[in-house]
């Protein structure tokens, strides 16, 4: 298509390349839909440091793409597996800082054939072997220490005043951009939401923010109305990129959004009270100042009770958004053991996925011992003995 100097033959072929495009990004729904539901039946699957994940016949040349999907989500490595016979074809992909490829090399005698390099590897192994396969790579990853998650690095703090097409033309000498040279990255802090409008059918958001004295208008691709956790008046940092978009022969300036926050939350603290959660429910050994920093007490969960009570029903939330809700009083790890046991307890339905998290408060009849529920249990026993 590139090279041909006939219009026709150019044309065609880039019909057929949209064609193909689109039957890939349909198939690549429906493999993320199915794992959506695996993961929505079973949370423990995305707590494990690498993750694994298999099913009948997802489409061989798309499971690195639904990979690459999932990592993104968790933060973490991850492997998907399709069954299509006596061998699982496989395909992961991994966050930087950490060796896949060194870790399914650890697990080579199970393996039927492998391949790849430290970002990405593909592989093949006997349906029976898949739960040994992950019981072995993640002890190995155990081994390595903290795994290492995804950071999105910053080149540059902006104030929103600044942004023109001019400044988004100066980044032109820079180019070009891509593997070596990442287009950059600026940072906008303390900017309130003020309008939400979904785009293409709801497949992309444009996202309306102010500081007061500046507007910003930015574009959440492949984002919907649905998956979006903000709300308008929440006040939030953003993560974007500059281009520009030429319309009608005028330029206008096109803010990419790559990745929003809250701007009150310290997403290291975030990340690393999830991850002592995690290790605790793989039965890793953490150490006492860790473990009883995710110890909910009485008070905690009234706070997070009054909060549910309150809301009475939560849909379409991450629980980022009920930390900030509390005013960052309770790390995530411990709101997760918290919604736990209160799950467990018949004291609310909690539903978790990929894209949200639903928690519904439930009518209770009769006095309720939170330390019946066996994940307090549990976290006491290790507590004590160590």
């Amino acid at each position: 298509m590139l090279v041909t100097d006939d219009f026709e033959l150019a044309d065609t072929v880039a019909l057929k390349l949209t064609e193909d495009n689109l039957e890939r990004q349909k198939i690549e729904k429906e493999i993320i839909d199915k794992i959506n539901l695996l993961i929505g039946r079973n949370p423990y699957l995305v707590q494990d440091r690498i993750i694994i994940i298999n099913g009948d016949n997802w489409h061989q040349g798309v499971i690195g793409i639904v990979s690459s999907r999932v990592k993104e989500v968790y933060g973490k490595p991850c492997i998907v597996f399709s069954d299509t016979g006596d061998i699982c074809k496989g395909s992961g992909r991994s966050v930087e800082g950490f060796d896949l490829w060194e870790a399914v090399c650890a697990c080579s005698d199970i393996l039927d054939h492998f391949g790849g390099h430290p970002m990405a590897v593909g592989l093949g192994i006997k349906k029976e072997n898949i739960d040994e396969f992950r019981r072995k790579i993640n002890e190995f990853a155990a081994l390595k220490g903290e795994m290492p998650y995804n950071k999105l690095k910053i080149d540059c703090k902006l104030n929103p005043a600044y942004l023109d097409v001019e400044l988004a033309k100066s980044l032109s000498c820079m180019e070009p951009f891509g593997q070596g040279n990442p287009t950059p990255v600026f940072i906008l802090s303390n900017l309130r939401i003020v309008s939400v409008t979904p785009l293409s059918s709801n497949k992309h958001l444009k996202i309306g923010f102010s500081n007061g004295k500046s507007q910003v208008q930015g574009l959440k691709f492949f984002c919907s109305t649905f998956e979006f956790p903000y709300s308008i008046g929440d006040t939030v940092d953003i993560a974007v990129n500059l281009d520009i978009n030429v319309y009608k022969n005028a330029e206008y300036l096109s803010v990419i959004i790559k990745d929003i926050k809250y701007s009150d939350v310290d997403f290291t603290d975030y990340i690393n009270s999830l991850r002592i959660f995690e290790s605790f429910c793989n039965g890793e050994i953490q150490q006492t100042k860790a473990l009883s920093s995710i110890i909910p007490d009485r008070n905690d969960f009234a706070l997070v009770y009054r909060l549910l009570k309150h809301e009475k029903s939560l849909n379409n939330i991450s629980l980022e958004n009920i930390v900030h809700k509390l005013n960052n009083n309770i790390s995530y790890g411990k709101l997760k053991v918290i919604l736990e046991a209160m799950n467990e307890l018949k004291l609310i339905a909690l539903y978790e996925d990929m894209f949200k998290t639903e928690i519904k408060i439930l009518e209770v009849n009769s006095k309720v011992n939170l330390d019946d529920a066996s994940i307090i249990k549990a976290l006491k026993e290790v507590y004590a003995d160590e």
